[in-house]
């Protein structure tokens, strides 16, 4: 079995009358494969449960996933032409951005937490991963970035890490009342066989 690209037009006479047809077909099933490779791709990242955005090598949109449009509150039409500095929250410094693009301009995988900015102005923390993409003569033509929105486990860490400071204060505060209560029992008592178990 093979895919196969046919055309076919008429061959007529001086009347204007059909007297043959010439056919010219084409195997085409490799190119068949990499569309279907490529509409599997595409099916994975847009089904993906992470936001995947794609840039060109100055980084500008090209691409976004259903997923980055719901973290964000942009649509891909929104966002298509633009840079990923309209999601940019001002919480990172200038030398962390520098940072960022010598490593992926240097083809190393970029790897960062990070705040952002939804279109509602609303901060929100992601894990992203960058990755360059290069041509058949390994030169960088794109970016894919890959977020994963942290900002439930940053909040619940938070939390925790509050929780954590309150419980350790009332635990030591009440140790400390307890301690200093045996120690007046302990001077108040003269029978040493009890002392030993204060």
């Amino acid at each position: 079995m093979f895919w196969n690209q046919l055309t076919m037009a008429p061959v007529v006479n001086d009347a204007g009358d059909v007297t043959n047809f010439i056919a010219f077909q084409q195997d085409i099933t490799e190119r068949k494969r990499r569309e279907q490779r490529l509409q599997l791709f595409l099916n994975a990242v847009e089904n993906s449960a992470n936001a995947v955005l794609i840039t060109d090598r100055e980084g500008t949109i090209e691409y976004v996933n259903p997923v980055f449009e719901a973290q964000t509150g942009y649509t891909a039409e929104e966002m298509e032409g633009l840079t990923p500095h309209v999601v940019k929250s001002g919480r990172q410094s200038p030398e962390f951005y520098e940072e960022l693009w010598d490593t992926i301009l240097d083809g190393k995988k970029w790897e960062a937490d990070l705040i952002n900015q939804r279109k509602s102005g609303e901060l929100y923390h992601v894990h992203q991963q960058i990755t360059s993409i290069t041509n058949d003569d390994g030169e960088i033509t794109h970016f894919v970035a890959v977020e994963t929105d942290v900002t439930e486990r940053r909040l619940r860490e938070q939390q925790l890490d509050v929780l954590n400071r309150v419980l350790r204060h009332n635990l030591r505060n009440g140790m400390n009342v307890i301690d200093g209560n045996l120690t007046m029992v302990k001077e108040a008592l003269d029978d040493d066989s009890v002392a030993a178990y204060i």
